[in-house]
């Protein structure tokens, strides 16, 4: 099979990879690395040599400076022009839009459809994808991979599209703790650690570590939240009720810190505000985005994960936190259940920010045995997720999508 993939998001986030970009990254790596009898046609805008090999050719969409002065003809017609040169079996689109131009068989990812239900949380300028683009990628389609069955359902839903041509394949994490020995992965319980340890670090290497960019003043027991800083993570409310919560606790207990980390989004200054306003504003540190190494760190010293998001199309973060082990605290909303199972401990309703402190005190008042136990059932829920099924499952549906003769 010949498959084309357009690869843009890779290219546009460069070392800032989030959930879209890293779906892109870790699909195409096990697609070309499963399945070298076939010709896979990476689409860039410049050369990019990181995924060149025997069965992937590179190319670059031409006359890609145009997008500054007609970005409408060149994202949809340029482009679909260039891809039809290809002569490709099938193209994949895997971040929710198709050229409109494109007439060839296809398939598109959709991660998510938030902006239908609440266009709030988005900038105005997603008008056209959100009005266009996408309800066309939708019908244009041979088939469309869901990366949840809430998604899937939202699809169906909201366009009334035949579910017979969705197919829901979910994604999954990193896992990097695969090869760590099993209590190095256990959860860190609550008030027990008086500083930062990462495998045992001595007192020179914590003070580097206190003055390090991607941890400032982390140094004691900490939640960790990692995610884009926007509306819809629901961080405003997370930061009143971590506020509530050190209240109620004991003078020795107060250096508790929540941590969050992750690219600052749309109406971020919201929660910039909400952190000014908070009593215990020196107990919350914001880290911006971090690199993988840094993640790593984070989540193997961190005592719990919360992820208090009002939507996700998947939910990325809580599942990385289950494969390390830690303790999750999350949302009972959109895909949430769907990845996190019985691995992790729900907010019923998440706008409620009484009940969202109430879930973080029982979280930090957890008995070391309860959070093991947590950690243990999310490690559990996490395996149920790699990327070789999430390739494997994709290539099936390129083979459906090319031995259907319909045009």
């Amino acid at each position: 099979m010949r498959i084309g993939i357009d690869c843009r998001q890779i290219e546009k986030a460069g070392s800032m990879l989030a959930g879209v970009e890293y779906y892109t990254l870790n699909l195409v790596q096990n697609l070309l690395k499963r399945y070298p009898q076939d010709e896979f046609v990476l689409f860039f805008e410049k050369n990019n040599a990181n995924f060149l090999q025997a069965n992937a050719k590179g190319a670059c969409f031409p006359f890609f400076k145009a997008k500054r002065f007609l970005p409408l003809v060149y994202s949809h017609y340029l482009t679909a022009r260039f891809i039809k040169k290809q002569k490709l079996d099938v193209f994949h689109a895997p971040a929710n839009i198709i050229p409109l131009g494109y007439q060839g068989k296809s398939v598109v990812t959709i991660h998510d459809l938030a902006i239908y239900n609440h266009p709030e949380w988005f900038p105005k300028q997603s008008k056209f994808s959100q009005n266009v683009s996408v309800p066309r990628s939708l019908r244009k389609a041979r088939k469309i991979i869901s990366v949840s069955t809430a998604t899937k359902n939202q699809i169906i839903e909201r366009f009334h599209i035949d579910p017979q041509k969705i197919k829901v394949v979910y994604e999954a994490g990193n896992t990097f703790l695969a090869h760590l020995k099993c209590n190095e992965r256990m959860p860190k319980p609550f008030f027990v650690r008086a500083q930062l340890r990462d495998q045992g670090l001595g007192a020179d290497k914590r003070a580097r570590a206190k003055n390090d960019e991607g941890f400032k003043r982390v140094i004691n027991e900490f939640i960790l939240f990692i995610g884009t800083l926007e509306p819809r993570k629901n961080l405003v409310r997370l930061i009143q009720a971590f506020d509530e919560c050190l209240q109620k606790l004991s003078p020795e207990q107060q250096n508790l810190q929540l941590v969050l980390a992750g690219k600052r989004g749309w109406k971020c200054e919201q929660i910039d505000r909400a952190i000014e306003s908070a009593k215990y504003k020196n107990n919350i540190q914001v880290l911006g985005y971090i690199t993988e190494e840094k993640k790593q760190k984070l989540l193997k010293n961190c005592s719990a994960f919360v992820f208090p998001s009002l939507w996700e199309g998947f939910g990325l973060p809580i599942l990385e936190a289950m494969a390390a082990g830690v303790p999750v605290l999350t949302s009972r909303v959109s895909a949430l259940p769907e990845v996190g199972g019985e691995g992790v401990w729900y907010i019923e309703n998440p706008e409620d920010t009484t009940e969202l402190a109430k879930s973080l005190s029982k979280l930090i008042t957890a008995t070391p045995a309860a959070l093991q136990e947590l950690g243990n059932k999310g490690l559990v829920q996490a395996q149920k997720f790699t990327w070789q099924k999430t390739a494997h499952e994709t290539y099936n549906i390129y083979k459906e999508v090319i031995k259907n003769r319909e045009r």
